[in-house]
């Protein structure tokens, strides 16, 4: 009863990331020049990926906790499964299973195409068309991706609480609305 209300604040990851890229390149921009514009993003990935490499776990044990322990039957069961779903070694997948992929795999590809033209071009639309400076255009870009931070929560929660785990269902509507601001946005956007 709780799984959507944990990812919905999990996947806030994808916003809070957006945000911080969009502010750190505003604030190199104004503070260091255009170069550092780059560079600031690419000491920040550093930084993440040392912190990454020293810090992260493998096995639980590599965090004080004892070994995954699977009895043999069940290794048995999880073992005569895989060998019947698998065939001779290859894995089938029916007519079901295709359509499903590849109406996901569509759906993916448009929403990250709008995200990542509304996250990349934004501050140039900011600034050629509403006049905002360089800086001021970077800050009010990530008003986008704040504000997903509020819509991927809520569909964690209603998820839960409204579609009783029927998470296909909330994600649809959401996607209806992304479908309509994105409209919204194409038609008044410049007023």
């Amino acid at each position: 009863p709780e799984r959507g209300r944990v990812m919905g604040f999990w996947c806030t990851n994808f916003q809070v990331g957006g945000v911080a890229a969009n502010a750190l390149a505003a604030f190199a921009l104004v503070h260091f020049g255009l170069a550092w514009t780059f560079w600031s993003g690419a000491i920040a990935l550093s930084a993440v990926i040392a912190v990454f490499w020293f810090h992260q776990a493998n096995r639980p044990q590599d965090v004080g906790l004892p070994a995954i322990v699977q009895d043999e039957a069940a290794k048995a069961s999880d073992n005569a499964t895989s060998s019947d779903a698998q065939g001779n070694g290859q894995v089938r997948w029916d007519r079901g299973v295709w359509t499903s992929v590849l109406l996901v795999g569509g759906a993916y590809f448009g929403m990250k195409f709008i995200r990542y033209a509304l996250w990349s071009w934004a501050p140039y639309v900011l600034s050629n068309n509403f006049k905002l400076s360089g800086d001021d255009a970077g800050y009010v870009s990530t008003l986008f991706d704040l504000c997903g931070i509020g819509g991927v929560i809520a569909t964690g929660y209603l998820s839960d609480r409204l579609f009783g785990g029927r998470r296909a269902l909330i994600s649809f509507l959401m996607l209806l609305g992304l479908v309509a601001a994105t409209a919204l946005l194409f038609t008044i956007g410049a007023n």
